[in-house]
Formats: C-alpha cells, structure tokens, sequence
C-alpha cells in the first residue's frame, strides 16, 4: 500500500490522540476506523461521557426541584429528592449516528425492588450537539415497562425506543401503544459541569 505524509495542526492531533489506542495505535490506525472502519462512531472517551452523564443528571435533576424539592446524587444513577422522598434512577443512551434509535439497561438490583417512590429518566443524549432530552416514568409506568421488557442473561431490562416509519413518530418498542408525545423533554445541561 502507498503511504502519504500529511501535517495536521495540535487540535487535530489531540483529538486523534483521545481516540488513540495507547501501544496499539498510530495515527494511521485511529483515522481508519474513524473514518473508513467503523459504521458508527466510537462512543466519547470515558472521561468525557462521565462529565456529560454527570451534567445530564444534574440537569434532570434540576428540571425536577420544582415539582420535588432539593435533591442529592446518590451513586452514579440515581437522584434522591430530600422533602418528597422520590427518587429518579437515570439511565443514559448517547444517540452516535442514527439519531432516531436509543437503548437503555436497567440493572435487576434497582428493577426487582422497585417501590412508589422510584421513576425512571431515560435519557437521551444527541452526540455531536451536547443537546438531550429525557422522558420520566412514573412508578407505575415503570413497572408496566419492565414487565414488557425482555431480561438480558444478566438479570438487565434491555429497553429499545426508535422512530417507526410507519407512523413517523417515536415509540418505546416494547410498548409501542404507550403515548411519548409532549413527555420527552428538553434539558438544558450545565456547561460548567462539562470541564
């Protein structure tokens, strides 16, 4: 194969350093699979999906003190509202190249104890934008949720929400009859939580 050589400016470099396997990968490596390999990109850095997840959170979070009161994160997932008692288990889905499909797992520990004060943020992130967007779930909505989702062999309720042609609009594909119009919701995320 013929090579090239190409000079790239420090912004182009340190991106491709981010994506950049250590003692696997050259810069030839990383622009094939980003460019040529690879349908769909690769999910953000860890570092950087944590401080998004984080500012997610707290924007659902934020989106609900009115409704709840103050609230504290409690673990990676959850929000603990104090004066209500309510909590919102977040789960994340970062929409990478088809903005019209999500995918969430809600872990059997937090699924097989659910109580009146749990709901659910299925949130989704458009990669790219920084923009999101969540639907919250009551308890009960919940719970009629995870008994028309399938179990992953871990004990993992495997939730799937796409945009079907036939209608043009989005549904839950485990409960397509259930109604999403005017339930997701915008969310405006700090930016200051994204450095």
């Amino acid at each position: 194969m013929r090579h090239h050589t190409i000079t790239i400016d420090d912004e182009v470099w340190q991106y491709l350093k981010k994506y950049a396997e250590p003692l696997e990968d050259d810069p030839n490596s990383v622009l094939r699979r980003i460019l040529l390999l690879n349908d769909k990109l690769r999910e953000p850095p860890d570092e950087d999906k944590n401080k998004l997840e984080k500012a997610t959170r707290i924007a659902v979070g934020r989106s609900l003190e009115n409704k709840w009161g103050k609230f504290y994160q409690k673990g990676r997932s959850q929000l603990v509202f104090k004066s209500s008692g309510m909590k919102v288990l977040c789960r994340f889905s970062c929409n990478i190249k088809d903005e019209s499909r999500w995918f969430w797992g809600v872990s059997k520990k937090y699924w097989v104890n659910w109580d009146q004060h749990d709901n659910l943020a299925l949130v989704m992130i458009q990669k790219g934008q920084r923009n999101s967007s969540y639907l919250l779930l009551n308890s009960q909505e919940s719970l009629i949720l995870f008994k028309k989702c399938s179990e992953s062999k871990l004990g993992e309720k495997k939730i799937n929400m796409r945009l079907f042609k036939s209608d043009g609009r989005l549904h839950i594909q485990e409960w397509q009859e259930f109604d999403l119009i005017d339930r997701i919701k915008p969310l405006p995320l700090d930016q200051t939580v994204m450095r």
